[in-house]
């Protein structure tokens, strides 16, 4: 029992980076000029802990980084967008 409750848990955590932050709200806060943890979690209206622990769910799941749209996110060693022409 202890198990399925600690995987709801991280399916809930899980949602809720992707509803509140998401690869495209990376985007977007970079696009909107935020350059740091702080700036992006004040676009994004998470907490900076919030956003961290995103990003950190993020590189668990995608590794060193991953392509979305025109767009590649690095997130090994330190969270970098970079758009591919």
């Amino acid at each position: 029992m202890e198990i399925k409750i600690s995987e709801q848990e991280l399916l809930a955590r899980v949602k809720a980076y992707n509803h509140m932050v998401g690869l495209t709200g990376i985007i977007r806060s970079y696009e909107h000029g935020c350059r740091s943890l702080y700036e992006m979690a004040e676009y994004l209206e998470v907490t900076e802990t919030f956003l961290a622990d995103a990003l950190e769910a993020y590189r668990l799941k995608y590794g060193e980084g991953t392509m979305i749209d025109n767009y590649y996110l690095m997130f090994e060693p330190y969270l970098s967008v970079v758009k591919m022409l």
